[in-house]
């Protein structure tokens, strides 16, 4: 009775999830612009540097009270290199795309660019264009100036980095020009960039160089490498300048016509050591409230590339094609419009401090997730090869599951801990690390408690760490977006839905949660068999591929691979060249139809699965295919590469030669043998075509071998073996 209502339940659970996966992100709130943009007679850009909001309070008066009256955030100004240096903030303006101002072993520079004229000097100019010759994104130095002066606007600049924003291709910049001295006085160089201000105020567009706030550090720029394990740096120290820039922010505000838009935006990073989120405000007419914009998702978060797409939003004009930011603008639907200035500006100090100190607990994570599990997987190898797996005692193989069943946990903890604000406490990368241990020891107790009631502990670990995921990236992957296993916003890399290394842990969750939900109905005969594959299918390919779910242009591929592979090996068909041309097609028709539906969607909610499909229609897509097969090769260093390759060389010689001796076979009969081979192509489909390097292969390893380890031993414990069977059936007769 009780293996019947399974075979009905599991069906239909799997169909209610299905329902749900649809449903629920219909029924969000989705973030609108203004249908009438605020009337302004022209825009003000006051761009600084080194400006965190953890620097602003009452000692810096106008950034305070221009963060009441505005529309806050965070910005994200990443570019290349861990940290981006000043001039590399005013040059993504130019371009609309990242743009390098320095490389690795080049420090950046503290002072401004020199001008000559309206010139920028032709060497640092020459060089910059050098600089970004390979750039992926392919920048087009003066596109921002160009655009402007054909569109009639007349423009200003106001100090030598300023200029840099409004330079055409050769270097000399359009418009008017002032330049104000560095080095006096604060009182003087306030009183001189107000002057110069006021000398330009008639023009449409105005930008202005308030100064920077960087720490002339003697150590090393941090490379990706080490900012995963070292803690942010002091910049306490900088205080008294930020100070001297609030000074001039309140000099130049004091001037400004209140019919104009003013955006105060902090272009880069206070030293080479640390990324940190930046001041952001815009002042443009509407109420005072969270910055929202398509690029991030993300309420109070911007990036740099989103200025430029703001500013000629402003202005009235259309964004530039080719460009990659989208425009701000004051979102009251997605924060809470009741919140007050000083509210909102806490919980922007607090996103930021949560971001500042995940950063360097992803190294430490990583560590102990990796020696974890390479501890279980050698141990559980050992006791393979010693014995038959019938051979390991009961005790053992609990042992082993135990074991294991924390190591898989510990992706779903690294996602429920962010529940807690670990990050307000005095040492908050150790409490992270013990929180993840704790919350993991947790779900491994709770799986092996339900689990023993169904002989599948794994199975209660693969559905709370794919519910963990898909109810997070439903809801807008609050518990992603900053963390160890997804992404921190200072990175630049994914702010919304399912990146590359959670996705493979959702994968095969999925996959697993597959074979045991077939396992149950397969007794009810084919049909529901397939309907149930095709669901969960359905399931995993909605939550990862929606653009409003998990906007994950490469993981629908793979998972049509994978599930399809699942298919063929549990209804016993061979493969063949056919098949598999059939699955390849459909793999990247489903990618292609996503994106398109995704273009069909308004601009202001597109993501970047749409602008993927927009490139085709401008022929650039080729470009960007280009820009990610080079990320896929660089995102690890060569020698590693080379490492990988022996060590898959080494192990596929060992499997022909000695395997066999093992009873290890490349053709398993089991349906837990046939989900991993599934799991196995699933994940190389994935590696292919993603450019995270081999950031995919590793968590298939680390996460994906203890979970099968788990789940295939306690099925032997829990189905005592047939021969034990026969040999007690013997005594007895």
């Amino acid at each position: 009775m009780a293996k019947l209502k399974a075979q009905v339940a599991v069906p239909l659970a799997v169909l209610a999830a299905l329902a749900l996966v649809i449903a629920l992100p219909l029924m969000r709130a989705r973030p609108t612009p203004p249908a009438q943009p605020p009337a302004n007679t022209g825009v003000v850009v006051l761009g600084m540097t080194g400006v965190p909001w953890e620097l602003v309070g009452a000692d810096t008066p106008n950034l305070l009270q221009f963060a009441q009256q505005a529309g806050v955030g965070n910005l994200v100004v990443k570019t290349f290199l861990t940290t981006t240096c000043p001039d590399g903030g005013w040059l993504t303006l130019n371009t609309g795309v990242r743009t390098a101002s320095t490389d690795q072993q080049t420090a950046c520079a503290l002072t401004p660019p020199r001008v000559s004229g309206r010139q920028i000097v032709a060497e640092q100019w020459t060089q910059w264009q050098q600089l970004n010759a390979e750039n992926g994104y392919q920048p087009q130095f003066g596109i921002f100036s160009r655009t402007l002066a054909d569109a009639g606007k007349s423009t200003a600049a106001v100090g030598a980095r300023a200029a840099l924003a409004l330079a055409d291709a050769d270097g000399t910049m359009s418009g008017q020009y002032r330049e104000v001295k560095v080095g006096q006085s604060p009182a003087t160089t306030a009183a001189a960039l107000a002057a110069a201000y006021r000398e330009v105020a008639d023009a449409d567009l105005v930008l202005v160089d308030l100064g920077a706030a960087f720490a002339n550090s003697e150590l090393p720029a941090n490379t990706g490498l080490n900012a995963a394990f070292s803690g942010p740096s002091d910049i306490a120290s900088l205080h008294e300048r930020v100070k001297e820039l609030d000074t001039n922010l309140g000099a130049v505000l004091a001037n400004i016509d209140s019919s104009k838009a003013v955006l105060v935006a902090s272009m880069a990073d206070a030293d080479e050591q640390t990324a940190r989120l930046q001041y952001l405000a815009l002042r443009d007419g509407s109420y005072p409230g969270m910055l929202y914009t398509a690029s991030t998702r993300q309420a109070g978060l911007g990036q740099i590339t989103d200025l430029q797409p703001t500013i000629l939003g402003l202005l009235g004009l259309p964004e530039i094609p080719g460009t990659t930011g989208a425009p701000l603008w004051v979102e009251s639907g997605i924060s809470d419009s009741s919140a007050s200035a000083e509210q909102r500006i806490a919980a922007l100090t607090d996103t930021a401090a949560r971001a500042l100190y995940t950063r360097p607990a992803v190294g430490p994570f990583y560590i102990g997730f990796t020696v974890l599990a390479a501890v279980f997987i050698s141990w559980a190898a050992m006791m393979r090869l010693r014995r038959p797996t019938t051979e390991i005692s009961a005790r053992t193989k609990l042992i082993g599951v135990t074991a294991a069943a924390v190591v898989v946990s510990l992706p779903a903890a690294s996602f429920l801990a962010n529940l807690v604000p670990w990050w307000r406490t005095a040492a908050p990368v150790p409490i992270f690390l013990a929180l993840c241990a704790l919350i993991a020891l947790l779900l491994a107790a709770l799986a092996l408690v339900i689990g023993r009631q169904g002989g599948a502990p794994a199975a209660v670990i693969a559905a709370i760490t794919a519910a963990t995921i898909a109810i997070d990236a439903i809801y807008g992957s609050r518990l992603h977006s900053i963390s160890v296993l997804g992404d921190q916003p200072q990175s630049g890399g994914r702010f919304y839905g399912i990146s590359n290394a959670p996705f493979v842990i959702f994968a095969l969750a999925m996959l697993l949660l597959t074979v045991y939900a077939l396992k149950i109905v397969r007794q009810r005969g084919n049909i529901v068999a397939i309907v149930t594959l095709l669901a969960m299918a359905a399931i995993a390919i909605i939550v990862d591929g929606s653009p409003a779910i998990g906007a994950d242009f490469g993981g629908p591929p793979p998972l049509i691979v994978g599930f399809a592979v699942l298919g063929l090996c549990l209804l016993g068909r061979r493969f063949t060249a056919r098949f598999g041309a059939l699955v390849a097609v459909a793999a990247g028709g489903v990618a292609l139809l996503i994106a398109f539906l995704d273009w069909l969607r308004p601009a202001h909610v597109r993501t970047h699965l749409g602008m993927f499909f927009q490139s085709l229609i401008d022929g650039e897509a080729a470009r960007v295919v280009a820009r990610k097969a080079t990320q896929l090769f660089t995102a690890v260093p060569w020698p590693v590469w080379i490492v990988a390759l022996v060590v898959l060389i080494a192990v596929l010689f060992w499997w022909r030669l000695r395997a066999p001796r093992y009873g290890l076979s490349l053709r398993p009969s089991t349906d837990l043998g046939l989900g991993a081979v599934a799991g196995v192509v699933l994940v190389l489909t994935a590696f292919v075509i993603n450019d995270s390097g081999l950031v995919i292969p590793f968590i298939g390893v680390v996460f994906g071998i203890p979970l099968w380890i788990t789940a295939y031993w306690y099925q032997q414990i829990s189905a005592p073996d047939v021969a034990t069977q026969s040999n007690n059936s013997s005594a007895a007769n």
